[in-house]
Formats: C-alpha cells, sequence, structure tokens
C-alpha cells in the first residue's frame, strides 16, 4: 500500500463493531494480566499466605474454645468458692453452739456446787461463809462491777444477820496499800454492808480504784450479831475469771 502524500486527504471507513471488539478485548486482558499478579504475588511473593489464613482460623476458634472454657472454670470456681464459705460459716455456728452448751454446762455445774454448799453436800463443814467473789471489767480501766455471794448452810434453818465489808490490796507509788469500802466505793459509802438471810444473799455494786493504784487482791468478810466470822479473799485476776466463767 503506497504511502499518502502529505497533504493528501485520505478516505476510510469506520466499523463501530471492531472498536467496541477492541475496547472488549483490551477489558480482558488488563482484568487477566490483575489476576495474574495475584496469583504471581500469592505462590512466589507470600507462599505461605494460605497456610497463615488457616492457622489465623484455627487461633480464632482455639480462643473461643479457651474462653469458653474460662468462662465454665470461673463458674465453677465461684460455686465452690461459695460451697466452702457455707460450709465454714457452718462449722463456726456448730462451734458456737458446742462453746454455748459447754458454757451452759459449766455455769449449771458451778450453781450446783454453789447450792451443795448450801445444803451440806460435798466434803465441806463450812456452815457460814463467803461463798463467791467477782469483779466485771468496765470500758473505764479504774471502773469495775463487783459480785459478792455469802451464805450458810441450809442445815442451819435460821436467819443470820451481820455486817460485810470488802477491802482490795494492792500497791500504789511502790507501796503496799488497802483500800477499805468508804475508798472504793465514793465519798459517803458506808463502811459496811448489812445483811440478813436464811440461805444466802447476793451483794453487787461499783469499785472505783484511785489513779495509780494496781489491785492485787480483794477480801470479803462477814461478822454475825453473835461474833460469828467467815473471810475470802481471792486474787484480782481470779475474781476477773470467776466473771468471765
Amino acid at each position: 500500500m503506497a504511502k499518502p502524500v502529505p497533504g493528501t486527504l485520505v478516505v476510510s471507513t469506520y466499523d463501530p463493531n471492531l472498536a467496541r471488539k477492541r475496547a472488549v478485548t483490551i477489558a480482558i486482558l488488563w482484568i487477566a494480566s490483575l489476576l495474574a499478579l495475584y496469583w504471581f504475588c500469592k505462590n512466589t511473593m507470600t507462599p505461605g499466605f494460605a497456610r497463615a489464613q488457616h492457622d489465623l482460623a484455627q487461633a480464632r476458634s482455639e480462643i473461643v474454645r479457651l474462653q469458653s472454657e474460662s468462662e465454665t472454670l470461673k463458674a465453677q470456681s465461684s460455686r465452690f468458692e461459695r460451697g466452702e464459705q457455707v460450709a465454714k460459716e457452718a462449722s463456726k455456728a456448730l462451734q458456737d453452739a458446742l462453746d454455748a452448751r459447754q458454757q451452759e454446762v459449766a455455769s449449771l455445774r458451778a450453781d450446783l456446787s454453789f447450792f451443795q454448799r448450801f445444803a451440806g453436800g460435798g466434803n465441806t463443814a463450812e456452815v457460814l461463809g463467803v461463798q463467791d467473789i467477782s469483779l466485771v471489767a468496765t470500758e473505764n480501766p479504774r471502773v469495775f462491777q463487783y459480785s459478792i455471794a455469802i451464805g450458810q448452810n441450809l442445815k442451819s434453818g435460821k436467819i443470820v444477820k451481820g455486817k460485810l465489808r470488802f477491802t482490795v490490796s494492792g500497791i500504789s507509788e511502790g507501796k503496799p496499800k488497802r483500800l477499805d469500802m468508804a475508798a472504793l466505793l465514793g465519798e459517803g459509802a458506808a463502811s459496811a454492808i448489812d445483811y440478813q438471810f436464811k440461805y444466802f444473799q447476793l451483794f453487787n455494786g461499783t469499785i472505783y480504784l484511785p489513779e495509780g493504784f494496781a489491785p492485787g487482791a480483794i477480801k470479803a468478810r462477814m461478822v454475825n450479831e453473835n461474833g460469828e466470822s467467815a473471810d475470802k479473799e481471792v486474787t484480782w485476776e481470779v475474781a476477773l475469771k470467776a466473771a468471765a466463767g
């Protein structure tokens, strides 16, 4: 075919179907090149990509499984802890009940021994006497509640009258000192307590210790109108324990 001479008008025929086919062909070739590039990158540049995706899926599945097991174990642990707590509370309640029964039995035994002395039981030959001295501490370290029980053997069967006195011995400023009722009960207190009973009588009150006085023992003494007397002295610690018991 001869080349057109410059300045010569060339007339050609335009085929729209041929242009469309060319465009489609170019598009197909472009898409195919992209797919080829993807396949090349997948299998050459990242050969473990598929394997990595598989492992990642398995890891995610394992995480879900482990999370489920963890929640199950947490629920079981919570139930076990609650069960252990209930068991401890039940054990403590049982021990408290047992301690209360033991204290009740000890109290009943003490009461029985107390009344046996009045009834003439046991090995005691005592007729008149100070049966019990006990102390209870208060919030104030210098103030104590006292309880003194006096009585006589029931076999005597007569009313006795007399006076009861008690004293507290201890240390003050490094020296031995004994406090009488006037000093212990406060200003205006009597130096003795009148008693009158047939079997026994109980006295309660409050003791006030002076500042700097360390008590060591408390002593109670009763004297009948006919001159018959009896006394009892216990250490401060024993008197406190007697009240606690």
